[in-house]
């Protein structure tokens, strides 16, 4: 994915004047211009969120190599108590072999499941609060209209956020249940439930969709604020790699 890159970037408020970010009282990222600011929220998102799909890549590959070593070192400590035995139990100590690495695997598929899951939540979380900001720095008047509505939950900025770009063209383009703010409610629950009721070993179901889902969100909340105040990039010169990342908003 080619993106802006945070130098070198120029935009303009809704009002067609370049602005500052944080207002004259020194505020959020204080002295940077709100587009400088945006792009490099933008980045940063992209880049976490490649981290957190590569993280999870990386260890599915890994896997059926982690298999066979989990299975040589199960045949080990085998081979080191059936000394004592006496009897055939090899069948049965197949049977325990096999058991016990695929214990093993879906355990450590799990616990990076449900990492990447937390990590994936927290970071849509974050760039969420921050494309507030942005709208607060570019869109004051605005900003006056909907500030009472911004909130420590997910959720509910993300319906903030799309109440505030869904006249977008962007928007128009993109399947409705990427933006609905329903479909993030299931995830923000199961990273409260892996967070606080870790010991109840909730179902993580597609942990893979769960990913997708958050990232094309961010990427869609992020063109829709871009083309609201008309931020612009005067070169590109990063290149962010997603697992199914695109140059245009996502269409769902």
């Amino acid at each position: 994915m080619r993106i802006a890159a945070p130098e070198g970037v120029a935009g303009t408020g809704g009002d067609g004047r370049e602005k500052m970010a944080g207002g004259a009282g020194g505020g959020y990222n204080a002295g940077m211009t709100t587009a400088r600011m945006f792009f490099d929220k933008l980045h940063g998102f992209l880049v976490a969120m490649e981290k957190v799909l590569g993280f999870r890549q990386v260890i599915q590959i890994r896997l059926p190599r982690s298999a066979r070593a989990v299975a040589k070192a199960n045949k080990r400590r085998i081979e080191a108590m059936s000394l004592q035995w006496e009897g055939d139990f090899q069948p049965a100590l197949d049977l325990w072999v096999r058991t016990e690495t695929e214990k093993a695997l879906k355990n450590t598929d799990r616990v990076v499941g449900e990492a990447c899951i937390i990590l994936g939540h927290t970071v849509l979380e974050g760039f969420v609060f921050d494309l507030l900001n942005v709208v607060k720095d570019a869109d004051p008047a605005l900003w006056h209209k909907i500030k009472n509505q911004k909130s420590g939950k997910l959720v509910s900025n993300v319906a903030l956020l799309v109440q505030v770009c869904n006249s977008e063209a962007v928007f128009q383009n993109a399947d409705p249940a990427t933006y609905d703010p329903k479909k993030i409610e299931p995830i923000d629950r199961l990273r409260h439930k892996l967070i606080h009721e870790h010991l109840s070993a909730p179902d993580l179901g597609d942990v893979d969709d769960h990913l997708e889902h958050i990232r094309k969100l961010g990427v869609l909340l992020g063109f829709s604020i871009q083309s609201k105040y008309k931020f612009r990039a005067i070169r590109n010169i990063t290149s962010v790699r997603s697992s199914s990342a695109k140059t245009a908003p996502p269409k769902g």
